[in-house]
């Protein structure tokens, strides 16, 4: 197995930071069951440019949080230069206040997907990137990843990326690992990838328009429903964050919105900038549990405001009220 001088030195400062600040997970104790089988889940994405900006109090509003990313190299190997030392001091130090939280290590995303293709199509850097993969998430600490592949060009790169689930899976379920991806509602998979998988994350955002309405929703969840998926098997995608509804790419983190213009619980969108409110947040949130499905899924936890105006104190009030 190649193994890079850089991977050898990032693998002994996650040991040395597990030693000294307690460990990621307990890997038979802490791991996340096939779905349907656990509690509502609350999984919140941190990117590696928000490290400064997340309170280690959100920690305990999460069942899970998923480490934003990593990417894959053609040739099987990982580039780990986002999961540096900062990053293994605040993922310890979310876990030292909540030892529950669950913690996964997310592969590719936009602007970070280039290499999938050509990793993904080659059995021999398939497996190397499966193996060293595996490797990561047991020496590190990880409960297991989540793939966002955004996007397969062609069909045999589609192909592949359910080949790459499948034979991930397989090597995952030696360690008790978890295999999720992140999806919007245009993505298709192969039958054999959805199989493989403890959990779909569906970004139910970044639609035209009015970009993530709770309708929208309820039509993503239904999408995947219809292509034979179960609800358990399903997380409800939930921005922390707005879109300028004629500029799309435009976008403003929640928190600064209410810095700016502190909307009502009701309000959904100010100066031309549609969001996610309160009240949608948590009419969106008692949709997932009423559909029982697996969870609901943020995007993300450094977008988020405090005190009155947290999205994720209204989430976990909605779940309290509704279980």
């Amino acid at each position: 197995m190649i193994i890079f001088v850089f991977r050898i030195i990032v693998i002994f400062l996650s040991l040395f930071l597990i030693s000294a600040c307690g460990n990621i997970s307990s890997m038979e104790e802490e791991n996340v069951p096939d779905s349907g089988t656990y509690k509502f889940r609350v999984v919140g994405y941190f990117p590696d440019y928000r490290i400064s900006e997340i309170d280690n109090s959100v920690a305990e509003n999460l069942t899970d949080i998923i480490f934003f990313s990593i990417e894959p190299e053609p040739d099987g190997s990982l580039d780990l230069s986002r999961l540096n030392s900062d990053a293994y001091f605040k993922i310890n130090a979310l876990k030292n206040k909540n030892p529950d939280l669950r913690v996964y290590i997310a592969v590719g995303g936009w602007g970070r997907s280039e290499h999938f293709g050509q990793m993904a199509t080659s059995s021999t850097a398939r497996a190397e990137f499966i193996a060293n993969l595996s490797e990561l998430c047991r020496t590190a600490g990880f409960n297991g990843a989540d793939y966002d592949w955004e996007f397969p060009a062609n069909a045999a790169e589609n192909e592949a990326y359910g080949i790459l689930l499948t034979e991930t899976r397989a090597e995952f379920n030696k360690y008790n690992l978890q295999l999720s991806v992140a999806l919007n509602v245009n993505q298709n998979l192969t039958s054999e990838a959805y199989n493989a998988l403890h959990c779909i994350n569906i970004m139910s955002y970044d639609h035209s328009g009015r970009h993530s309405t709770y309708d929208q929703s309820v039509s993503d969840v239904n999408n995947f429903i219809a292509r034979g998926i179960s609800a358990d098997k399903l997380c409800l995608g939930i921005p922390f964050y707005g879109r300028e509804i004629t500029n799309f790419s435009n976008a403003w983190n929640y928190k600064t919105i209410i810095d700016i213009y502190a909307p009502g619980p009701g309000e959904d969108v100010v100066d031309g900038i549609f969001f996610n409110g309160i009240t949608t947040v948590r009419k969106k949130t008692e949709f997932a549990l009423t559909q029982k499905l697996q969870g609901v899924m943020i995007w993300e936890i450094g977008q988020d405001a405090m005190g009155e105006y947290a999205l994720l104190n209204a989430i976990n009030e909605e779940i309290e009220q509704v279980e």
